[in-house]
C-alpha cells in the first residue's frame, strides 16, 4: 500500500478546478486536511456515508461516490484508499459560440458578471492574443451578446447582475468578417 502522503497528493490532484471547498479525512472521519468552505464536520459525516452506501452491495469492488445537491451547492464525497475526499462545488456554466469559443482555452462574496469578466481575463484569456474579440479593457466588447439563462444581461443589471448556483452565461460573437 502507498504510504499516506502519496495517497494525499494522489487525492488533492484529482480535486476539481470549480472546488470552492475541500476536506481531506482519514477512515473513520478523523480530519487531515480542509479548506474553503467545506466544513470539517463534513468529514465524519462524507466518511459514513461511503462506509453505508458501500454496504448497500457488498460484491462491489470500488468504492461508492456520494453525491450531495441543494439549489445553492453540491457536495461530493469519495474515497481513495484509507482515505476520503469530500468537496464542495461551484455550478456555473460559460459558453461560447459565434466564434467566441474560439478564443477561449480551459487548462463570501457575490458573484456578478463583472467578477467572471474579470476571472475570465485572468485565467482563460491571459494566453490568447485576441482577447480584444471578447473584452475591451474589463468589459465586454459591442458586438458580443451576453445571456443569462438565455436572458440578455441587458434587460437584467449587465456586468452588475449577481449568478447564483445554477446560472448559465453565454456569450455570443457577432463579429464576423465579410
Amino acid at each position: 500500500m502507498a504510504d499516506r502522503e502519496e495517497i494525499l497528493r494522489n487525492v488533492m490532484d484529482e480535486v476539481s478546478p470549480g472546488a470552492v471547498g475541500v476536506v481531506v479525512a482519514d477512515s473513520t472521519g478523523l480530519v487531515i486536511s480542509s479548506r474553503g468552505t467545506m466544513g470539517k464536520e463534513s468529514a465524519a459525516m462524507g466518511t459514513q456515508l461511503i462506509s453505508l452506501a458501500a454496504e448497500l452491495d457488498p460484491r462491489e469492488r470500488k468504492p461508492p461516490v456520494i453525491q450531495l445537491q441543494s439549489e445553492s451547492e453540491r457536495m461530493v464525497f469519495s474515497r481513495h484508499d484509507e482515505i476520503t475526499l469530500g468537496m464542495t462545488e461551484t455550478s456555473l456554466t460559460l459558453e461560447f459560440t459565434g466564434g467566441s469559443e474560439f478564443l477561449v482555452s480551459i487548462s463570501g462574496e457575490e458573484l456578478t458578471i463583472r467578477s467572471v469578466l474579470i476571472w475570465l481575463k485572468e485565467n482563460l484569456l491571459k494566453n490568447c492574443d485576441r482577447i480584444d474579440l471578447l473584452l475591451e479593457g474589463d468589459a465586454v466588447r459591442p458586438g458580443v451578446l451576453v445571456l443569462v439563462n438565455d436572458t440578455d444581461w441587458e434587460l437584467l443589471d449587465e456586468e452588475k447582475t449577481v449568478l447564483k448556483n445554477g446560472d448559465r452565461v453565454t456569450f455570443i460573437s457577432t463579429l464576423h468578417g465579410g
